[in-house]
């Protein structure tokens, strides 16, 4: 009678705990999919699969960058134990390329919903449509302007009015940082500070490297100018 309880819960036991694998596996894609980084920046053009807290990314994005923000992004997930990244990047022509990362790095800034991009030649960056305010304005001008392979920005942008809808956009932690990191290291002037980064409810918090205080104080109000950043905290050395 022992014998045959046993090998009744064995039976039980067994398709529960794959069940639950399972459970918990399809709850980890669909946390990854619906992450910022990859359903709004990147377009839900990465694929992911999980299995046992293993997550592959496949699909494709435009180069290198790109690939490393969707990595990036779905490491730092509960329950992700190691991510296989295997997204292709496409080899797309110069312009069609530095338009494409045009177009994402605007998405991440605030109050950008509405601004249009067209890259013309020689790097050369047109934006039109609306932001929220003049400051956003100014911002997302010389956001773009500091970005490798842009020459230089023709500004169409407009303010909204005081009374215009906003969209408000919820940015996870893991995207958030994922995205401050590259915000940085893609800047022309941001990437000297080799700068840190952590994020926890928002608030990002930099850290190691060293710059010039300008340098710095730059950076911190760049970065406070993005989607979900609700502060910055800076323990940049100052040279």
């Amino acid at each position: 009678m022992k014998i045959h309880l046993l090998l009744a819960l064995a039976i039980v036991t067994t398709p529960v705990s794959l069940l639950a694998s399972n459970k918990e596996d399809r709850a980890l894609e669909t946390a990854a999919r619906t992450t910022f980084a990859l359903h709004v920046v990147l377009g839900d053009t990465v694929q992911v699969t999980a299995k046992d807290g293993v997550v592959t990314l496949g699909g494709g994005v435009s180069d290198h960058n790109w690939s490393l923000i969707a990595e990036n992004t779905v490491k730092q997930l509960p329950g992700v134990t190691r991510v296989q990244n295997q997204i292709g990047e496409g080899n797309l022509p110069s312009d069609a390329r530095l338009t494409q990362h045009v177009r994402n790095r605007v998405l991440m800034q605030r109050g950008s919903d509405l601004v249009q991009v067209l890259v013309a030649r020689s790097g050369v960056v047109k934006l039109s449509g609306d932001v929220d305010d003049a400051e956003q304005k100014a911002i997302v001008v010389e956001v773009i302007g500091a970005l490798d392979g842009v020459t230089k920005v023709e500004n169409e942008l407009h303010v909204r009015g005081a009374g215009a809808e906003r969209t408000i956009v919820v940015v996870d932690d893991a995207s958030l940082n994922a995205l401050v990191t590259f915000a940085i290291v893609t800047n022309r002037r941001m990437s000297a500070l080799y700068a840190g980064t952590a994020t926890k409810d928002g608030v990002v918090t930099l850290s190691g490297g060293g710059g010039t205080q300008s340098d710095i104080d730059y950076a911190v109000k760049v970065i406070g100018t993005m989607r979900g950043v609700k502060s910055v905290v800076s323990s940049i050395p100052a040279a």
